[in-house]
């Protein structure tokens, strides 16, 4: 190969190396600054929420304590609340029971005179006793939402356990509508013999509810930490 051709030869080449070093380096720096911009745009919201954290308050043992027992106040007024209101409706109810066993035979469920119908006709066998059951039932419910400090709540509590048991109610309400519903019975029959098992079941509700709050104090009183080493 001639001198001149040589020469010629390896300036190209040294062209090209340098021409692809020099891209080399600017997709380098292209790449770092996207990654400066990319990292310090993440890096501005972390230091905010790191700013929101350190404004936090952090509360006192009094002031923990002065929280817990405001709700531990409301709780206890909402459940007087709801017992009075619960205590009311099972003596309304136990009240209609009342009305319904002093009647003659036979006895028409109280629903008759709101819905009246010449066809309706008592069907269930002896609506006397069931009705006898229906009371003890209502008086049962009546001593359950007694505080359980009440002599009359432990005397029975203690005495005769499975009275105050919702399984034990429950199951004894339930066995007149049930029958009704097998005998044929009118509609008004089986809602009216069926009134025992809503107010259980609303005297259910609000105790479960009642125990979910007792719960979540509780849990609220073992989160309390040490305003000093927090």
């Amino acid at each position: 190969m001639a001198p001149h051709l040589s020469h010629a030869c390896t300036n190209t080449f040294t062209r090209r190396v340098a021409i692809a070093a020099a891209w080399t380096r600017l997709s380098i720096l292209t790449a770092s600054s996207k990654m400066s911009g990319t990292l310090l745009r993440k890096r501005i919201p972390f230091a905010f929420s790191a700013q929101e954290d350190e404004d936090e308050r952090i509360l006192d043992e009094q002031e923990q304590e002065e929280v817990i027992q405001d709700l531990k106040e409301r709780i206890g007024k909402q459940s007087n609340q709801y017992a009075l209101l619960l205590q009311v409706v099972t003596g309304l109810s136990l009240l209609l029971h009342l009305i319904y066993i002093c009647k003659k035979p036979p006895r028409y469920s109280p629903l008759e005179a709101l819905f009246p119908s010449d066809k309706y006709i008592p069907k269930l066998p002896l609506p006397f006793v069931f009705s006898l059951l229906h009371i003890l039932v209502h008086l049962c419910c009546i001593v359950r939402l007694l505080a359980t400090s009440n002599p009359v709540h432990v005397a029975v509590a203690s005495s005769c356990p499975p009275l105050l048991s919702y399984t034990t109610l429950f199951g004894a309400s339930s066995a007149a509508p049930v029958l009704c519903l097998l005998t044929g019975g009118d509609w008004r029959d089986i809602a009216w013999w069926a009134v025992a098992d809503a107010v259980i079941l609303l005297l259910w509700i609000a105790e479960h509810w009642a125990a979910e709050e007792a719960k979540n104090i509780r849990k609220l009183e073992s989160m309390r930490y040490d305003a000093r080493g927090a």
